[in-house]
């Protein structure tokens, strides 16, 4: 159900990604978050294990799809993501990843998410191997 990687996403994705260590940090000296990627196939119980791993002392859920459904409708993105849903479609890889790096960084700056004390367990994003090489720089994926 979940996969904790710090070598690569290549077993669950297909393709290499370069791990962060944990001791590295970004330019701004912050630590990268620690991340565990839910998979499963639709339906599978990733939301339910990531609502209950949530719930837990030192673990946060961040759910792609909290962070679509949770969009102002008459906002811009929010439009753009029911353009792309009402369709069929899926949300374009480049602009679902800018929404989790905005939702993200809200979650640090308004306090909900302290990455130095919890790790970030990952739900609906990456969906592919392109997204786990976008978010790569972001998170220190644990296996």
């Amino acid at each position: 159900m979940w996969a904790r990687s710090s070598s690569s996403c290549r077993d669950e994705l297909g393709s290499a990604v370069t791990p962060r260590s944990s001791h590295r940090t970004d330019p701004m000296h912050q630590p990268y978050p620690a991340a565990i990627l839910l998979f499963g196939a639709p339906g599978s119980g990733k939301g339910t294990q990531g609502v209950v791993l949530g719930a837990l002392p030192g673990f946060f859920h961040l759910s792609s799809g909290e962070i679509f459904r949770e969009l102002d409708p008459d906002s811009a993105d929010g439009q753009a993501v029911a353009e792309y849903t009402s369709g069929g479609d899926l949300v374009p890889d480049d602009f679902a990843i800018s929404l989790w790096r905005k939702q993200l960084a809200s979650l640090i700056a308004d306090g909900s998410f302290a990455p130095d004390r919890q790790i970030l367990l990952l739900d609906g994003i990456p969906r592919n191997a392109a997204q786990c090489e976008m978010i790569s720089g972001d998170v220190d994926v644990k296996l």
